[in-house]
């Protein structure tokens, strides 16, 4: 080091208390002197002031006993190092121990109390000046400083805002001056460190604006200024000028008198530029407070009573094995910030309000939500662990894992990005969408997961010894992650529960409340289930084996539509209810012993309950089981599971509106239980109304009936009493009428006449039934048989083979002829009406030539012989419209074209032929010659085949037919004409299956039949805009369709002889057609788009009759009519075409006909050559 004569006086000036200072031999000409550090040896307040005051870099600072402030010490300005050796430093409730000016400062194994960082007081005048901040009650961090705690606590330090000057004329026209953060203002002289000056009323001056922490200075004089405070200085006091404005925290200066300054850092201040690391300590019992002024002027704010980061990152660096407590509240500016390093744990506790972020890089950052504020960058693991509820708000980033600890609610509502897990380990941890928990997985054990809104996630969950619960919280929420462990899983809050995936943990199940739905076994992990509230809820079928508890607060199980069965025992106090439409079975040995409560749907009872039961109106219950309990009946007791027996060691109770569903099997002698459902009572049964319904549907292939068979469905060992109100039976010629013994009820069967016309639901099938009645007496051989199967048969039964037997399908295939002869003509229509697209120039023609482009085409045209053009303009002046420009090259006169097209559709019954489901398709070609200019003639010809197929049953009629016929067409003006005639023949072939109870017998036939068939159109031409055809026609369409009469074969006794059916048909069309005519696509390629409408009204009968008898039965036979299509139809349609070369054009079209009973969907493509 060299010594200078100036550094020599500032060694011996701050040095003296050295224990040796070396200097070399001669002062005169010395090149250098050495120095060893010193060691300053602190026993009392002065001891630690000398050292304050005196240390340089490198020296040490011992403090070897407790020392209690008795004066301010002074500023460090240096790099030293202060062992506390464990001792206390005191500031005495009015001193400040340490102001670190510059250098870096360690601290160590040091407890701290009771200083004092007080602002200077602003000076009083004829204008207060502004208060200065108050910062570090026990250590002020300059900018250019640096600090190192380590093991370090401080305790009950406060920092104190200066007060602003008051009000007092008695000193003069002087304002005040503003307060430092070390000194108050003295006169119109602004406090040291940073207060400003007052204004002086001599040479008019302004209030001084306070430095970094000071107050501002007064004013006096008309448009004078006061003095604005520095960070947390008030700002000046005024009488006719500006008052001063508070720096950050500081108040804002008023009439007279200056604002307090704030009070930041109750323990420790750091100011922008400097740096703090701790290592370990605690800090607690610090204070802040704004400074005081007079009634106008303004406290000054107090943050942080323990530590206040102005623009700073403050390092806390947790070493291996240390937990360090901050109980007292951070605060800072926007970007004062917090980083947490080491392996150790740092514990905020704290409320605080720092800004900046907080990052973790190693160990445990905890603390509550009051605590950990703003955005936190989590790369190892942060702890939330409070009694109390909270919210964090901020994003936790970072690769880190973040736990909750504590019986309070931790909400997170930020969107999280942190991948590393969430463990709940005690209390509830509350969020409302995915982000919220960053994208790890979720580790329970012992804590609450609560959701705030609709939840669904695909993560995994991890439940260990502690378990974990989902508290839905009256939303619905997804899991379809994994959940594994060993621990429990509790569902609770209102709302649903859905896992989804295929689960391992081992724990048990508890369903406390809400719903818990699940589709699988897998879903439910492997451990039994507990309920105390909750319903479990079946997403498909569900059957298992596991072992279910009800609590005291009961369970409920809801099918929601399918069938479930539980092979478990299921135990507990509680009681179980019954959910949801479909089945749930039992058939374990249940031990419950609260009630059985059936809400809805079926529970079937197929091993034994302990339990009173009660089924409810709108549910059932059955089974083979055994009920020890009693039963009440609201609802349907419909014991077995087909027949079956359902024991009661109890009583039971029939009520009023309930019923009793009996399924029965023929017998001469028949046996509870054996042969028809037997409910079997130790108790008494007690019958206070209800219905009894008999079901004897399907025995009677090679299984009768018997007349006076009685059939006991009730049996009571304590005695019945009361009686049912009503039995309805579905046996078409058999009445059940009730008895009673006293032990007992029964019911016997009474045979009837047959009368199946009395049954019939339908005109066709009271036709039919008629038939058989008229034909039955005496019936023998193979008709006899059918009438024998069909009196055993169930209403229902009778009914599906009486619209079987009818035949309707040859009606049906009668309109449906008619709607096939329609179709074709509606393709060849609307193939000749696009010719008719323009007229020529004298009113009348026909499109003769094509819009085909090839490259290098250009619209001048020149007329020759053979060409004739069409006129862009028509030359009558009446007309509002013109008809569509035409770019002509040639005249054609001949066209050949050929069309495909198929359909397919379905039409819904008429509430008395059967609906049918419509395919059809065929092909279509013509040849039309140019008679003259306004005239064509051609012929057609074609096939077509169609399908009908009747809903419900497996009855069809194929239809195959060839047809021929003329056009003609005609144009005069913009009228033009369409006329066509043609024949059809046509072969059918029907299979009609019955289904007579059970058997199926399969009817066949074959048939001829034709078709002759006229169509007339009158339209017109219009253009409505260039190169926009519109086209207004009216058409009329009647078709004679004759089905010739035949025999079917192939189902004895009952083979239908159907006489010819004749079908006649009249239907107007309504119709309109739009095409654009000169849209132009790549390549100078022409396309022509159309829409069309239609509409179509039959003016004669819209059903066809068929006349029937059985073959080999004879009789006046029956008359049944097929389905009724309706009157009238819509039809919209939509095509396109374009010329490919000169002689060559394709198009392609889509119709929809449709009513309120039909919807058909017609397809069609068609390729012209002209030449």
């Amino acid at each position: 080091m060299k010594l200078t004569p100036a550094y020599l006086f500032f060694l011996f000036s701050k040095r003296i208390p050295r224990t040796s200072i070396l200097i070399a031999a001669g002062c005169v000409g010395l090149s250098g002197i050495s120095l060893n550090a010193a060691t300053f040896n602190v026993t009392d307040s002065a001891t630690f002031a000398t050292a304050i005051q005196n240390a340089v870099d490198g020296d040490v600072i011992n403090i070897n006993s407790n020392v209690t402030l008795s004066s301010a010490p002074g500023h460090l300005t240096a790099d030293v190092t202060v062992n506390g050796n464990n001792n206390t430093i005191d500031g005495a409730d009015s001193y400040r121990p340490f102001f670190i000016e510059s250098g870096s400062v360690e601290i160590n194994n040091l407890t701290i109390q009771n200083g004092l960082g007080k602002g200077g007081n602003g000076a009083d005048g004829y204008n207060g000046g502004g208060g200065g901040l108050g910062a570090g009650g026990a250590i002020l961090v300059n900018d250019i400083a640096g600090l190192t705690l380590d093991n370090v606590n401080f305790s009950n330090n406060s920092a104190v805002g200066g007060d602003g000057g008051v009000y007092d004329p008695l000193i003069g026209f002087i304002g005040g001056g503003g307060g430092g953060v070390v000194g108050n203002a003295s006169g119109a002289s602004g406090g040291s460190y940073g207060g400003g000056d007052g204004g002086q009323s001599v040479g008019d001056q302004d209030g001084k604006d306070g430095g970094y922490a000071g107050g501002g200075g007064g004013s006096y004089y008309h448009n004078n200024i006061a003095g604005d405070g520095g960070f947390g200085g008030g700002g000046g006091g005024t009488t006719f000028g500006s008052p001063g404005t508070g720096g950050y925290g500081g108040a804002n200066g008023l009439s007279d008198n200056g604002g307090g300054g704030a009070g930041f850092g109750g323990a420790i201040f750091v100011r922008s530029g400097g740096q703090l690391t701790i290592k370990n300590g605690s800090f607690s019992g610090g204070t802040v407070a704004g400074g005081s002024t007079g009634s106008f002027g303004g406290p000054g704010s107090a943050e942080g009573t323990g530590l206040f980061l102005h623009d700073v990152n403050a390092v806390f660096e947790i070493g291996n094995g240390e937990t360090m407590t901050f109980e007292d509240a951070i605060s800072g500016t926007s970007n004062g910030s917090l980083s947490k390093t080491g392996v150790g744990t740092l514990i905020l506790s704290g409320t605080n309000n720092y800004s900046g972020g907080t990052t973790v890089t190693a160990g445990k950052l905890q603390g509550t939500t009051s605590g950990l504020q703003g955005d936190i960058a989590n790369n190892s693991q942060v702890e939330f662990n409070q009694s109390t509820d909270g919210t964090y708000s901020g994003v936790m980033s970072g690769t880190g894992s973040l736990s909750k600890m504590g019986s309070g609610t931790v909400t997170l509502s930020g969107n999280n990005t942190y991948t590393g897990t969430t463990s709940i380990n005690n209390g509830t941890l509350a969020i409302s969408t995915n982000d919220n928990l960053g994208s790890g997985n979720v580790i329970f054990n012992g804590g609450t997961l609560k959701t705030l809104q609709t939840f669904d996630t695909s993560r995994n969950f991890s439940l260990q010894g502690g378990g974990g619960t989902i508290n839905t919280n009256g939303f619905d929420s997804t899991f379809s992650g994994v959940v594994s462990g060993s621990g429990n899983l509790n569902k609770l809050g209102s709302g649903t529960l859905t896992l989804s995936g295929t689960n391992t943990y081992t724990g048990t199940t508890g369903i406390n409340s809400g719903t818990l739905a699940i589709s699988t076994n897998d879903n439910l992990g492997s451990g039994n289930v507990i309920f105390d509230g909750g319903t479990l809820k079946t997403l498909q079928s569900f059957d298992n084996s596991r072992d279910y508890s009800i609590q005291a607060g009961g369970g409920g199980v809801d099918t929601n539509g399918f069938n479930s069965t539980f092979s478990g025992v299921i135990s507990g106090s509680g009681s179980l209810n019954k959910n949801g439409t479909g089945t749930l079975s039992l058939t374990g040995n249940n031990t419950y012993t609260g009630d059985t409560r059936v809400f809805a749907g079926r529970l079937a009872v197929n091993g034994s309950i302990t339990s009173d039961t009660t089924v409810n109106s709108g549910a059932e219950l059955g089974g083979n089981g055994t009920i020890t309990g009693n039963l009440i009946n609201n609802g349907t007791l419909a014991t077995g599971n087909s027949i079956g027996a359902l024991n009661v060691i109890g009583t039971h109770t029939s009520n009023s509106g309930s019923s009793i569903e009996i399924e029965l099997q023929p017998s001469a002698n028949p046996v509870a239980g054996t042969d028809n459902d037997h409910l079997n009572v130790t108790g008494n049964a007690v019958i206070n109304g209800g219905n009894v319904a008999v079901k004897g549907g399907g025995y009677i292939n090679s299984q009768t009936f018997t007349n006076g068979a009685e059939y006991t469905f009730l049996s009571a060992s304590g005695g019945v009493t009361g009686t049912y109100d009503s039995i309805a039976d579905d046996l078409a010629f058999f009445d059940a009428i009730l008895g009673y013994t006293g032990t007992s009820a029964f019911f016997t069967l009474q045979a009837l006449e047959t009368d199946f016309a009395a049954l019939s639901q339908t005109g066709n099938q009271g036709s039919v039934g008629q038939y058989i009645d008229d034909n039955s007496q005496g019936a023998t051989g193979d008709f006899g048989n059918i009438i024998d199967q069909l009196r055993f048969a169930t209403n229902g039964q009778v009914n599906t083979a009486l619209s079987q037997l009818d035949g309707a399908v040859y009606g049906s295939g009668g309109q449906f002829g008619v709607h096939t002869t329609t179709f074709m003509l509606m393709n060849i229509t609307q193939q000749l009406r696009s010719t008719m697209n323009s007229v020529n120039g004298n009113g009348s023609g026909y499109v003769r030539t094509n819009n085909y482009r090839s490259p290098g085409y250009t619209d001048t045209l020149t007329a020759s012989p053979g060409i004739s053009l069409v006129s862009y303009e028509q030359s009558n002046p009446s007309h509002f419209f013109t008809p569509v420009a035409c770019h002509c090259q040639s005249a054609l006169e001949w066209r050949g074209w050929v069309t495909g097209y198929g359909l397919g559709g379905s039409a819904e019954t008429d509430g008395n032929a059967a609906g049918i489901n419509y395919r059809m398709g065929g092909s279509t070609f013509g040849i039309e010659k140019d008679i003259d200019q306004d005239t064509r003639l051609g012929f057609f010809g074609g096939y077509v085949g169609s399908y009908i197929q009747q809903d419900g049953m497996n009855q069809n009629l194929d239809i195959d037919g060839g047809n021929f016929g003329t056009i003609l067409t005609h144009t005069q003006g913009d009228w033009y004409t369409i006329a066509l005639s043609g024949l059809q023949f046509d072969d059918y072939d029907s299979t009609r299956q019955v289904n007579i109870a059970g058997t199926i017998f399969e009817a066949e036939g074959e048939s001829e039949g034709w078709q002759g068939f006229l169509y007339g159109e009158q339209g017109l031409n219009f253009v409505v805009a260039p190169g926009v055809l519109w086209q207004p026609y009216l058409g009329m369409q009647y078709v004679y369709a004759r089905q010739n009469s035949f025999s079917e074969t192939g189902a004895p006794g009952i083979n239908l002889d159907v006489a010819g059916v004749d079908t006649h048909s009249l239907r107007g069309i309504l119709g309109s057609r739009v095409a654009l005519t000169d849209i132009t696509l790549m390549d100078n390629f022409n396309v022509t788009p159309e829409v069309r409408a239609m509409w179509i009204h039959e003016f004669l009968e819209p059903t066809s009759p068929v006349n029937a008898q059985f073959a080999g039965v004879g009789g006046a036979g029956y008359s049944v009519n097929g389905l009724n299509l309706g009157r009238d139809w819509a039809v919209l349609g939509t095509g396109v075409s374009t010329q490919l070369t000169n002689h060559w054009e394709v198009r392609a079209d889509y119709n929809s006909q449709f009513n309120d009973r039909q919807v058909f969907h017609l397809g069609s493509g068609t390729l012209t050559y002209s030449w």
